[in-house]
C-alpha cells in the first residue's frame, strides 16, 4: 500500500486511497474496515505515524473515526469539526456524519446496518482497545479482523470472545445491565 504514482500514496487523491483499501479490504474478505483516531496507548493528539485517519479522508481534526465499506465512506465527528470537516471533505467522497444529531447513526448502528450478517470488520487492533472489539463483535451479526494495514498482516483473524477472560467480563457486563 506504500508504492503508488512514483512510489509515494502522498501524491494520490482521498478518493484513489479509497479505492486502494477497497482493493486490500477485498483482498482479505472484509466488509467495513474502522479507522479510529488513536494510537497504541489512546491518545487524543497522535503522532505523524497513527494519522491513518488524517491519511485515508484528508479531515486533521483531532477527534473522528472513519469507516469505510465498499459502496461509501463515512467520517464521524462531533460539534467541534463540524464546520472543518465540512471543508476538508469537499471533493472527496468521504460523507461527514454529525455526531449526536438527529438521525445519524453511531459508528456500532451504522456497522449494524451496512455489514451483512456473518460479514467481517477490519481494523487495527493496536489502536482500537479489547472492550470496543467485544462491543462491536456482541451488538453486531459480523466477525471482527483485526488487522494492521500498515504490514498488510492480518493479527488475529478469530472474534475476541470467543477468548475465555474476555468473555467472562462480557459475561460480567450483561449480568450488570440486567
Amino acid at each position: 500500500m506504500n508504492t503508488v504514482n512514483d512510489g509515494s500514496t502522498e501524491k494520490m487523491t482521498v478518493n484513489q486511497k479509497l479505492e486502494l483499501l477497497r482493493t486490500k479490504m477485498k483482498e482479505r474478505g472484509m466488509d467495513a474496515y474502522m479507522v479510529p483516531t488513536a494510537d497504541f496507548h489512546e491518545s487524543e493528539y497522535v503522532g505523524d505515524h497513527f494519522k491513518c485517519r488524517q491519511f485515508l479522508t484528508g479531515f486533521t481534526g483531532s477527534a473522528g473515526i472513519a469507516v469505510v465499506t465498499m459502496k461509501e465512506a463515512c467520517l464521524w465527528v462531533d460539534g467541534r469539526y463540524f464546520v472543518q470537516a465540512a471543508v476538508q471533505l469537499q471533493g472527496t467522497s468521504v460523507k461527514m456524519m454529525k455526531m449526536g444529531q438527529e438521525g445519524v447513526p453511531s459508528v456500532a448502528g451504522y456497522l449494524e446496518a451496512e455489514v451483512p450478517e456473518n460479514g467481517c470488520l477490519g481494523f487495527d487492533g493496536r489502536v482500537v482497545n479489547a472492550l470496543t472489539g467485544i462491543d462491536l463483535e456482541m451488538q453486531g451479526s459480523f466477525a471482527v479482523m483485526i488487522l494492521s494495514m500498515r504490514s498488510g498482516k492480518t493479527v488475529r483473524h478469530c472474534p475476541w470472545s470467543r477468548h475465555g477472560h474476555y468473555m467472562r467480563n462480557m459475561q460480567e457486563r450483561q449480568q450488570k445491565k440486567n
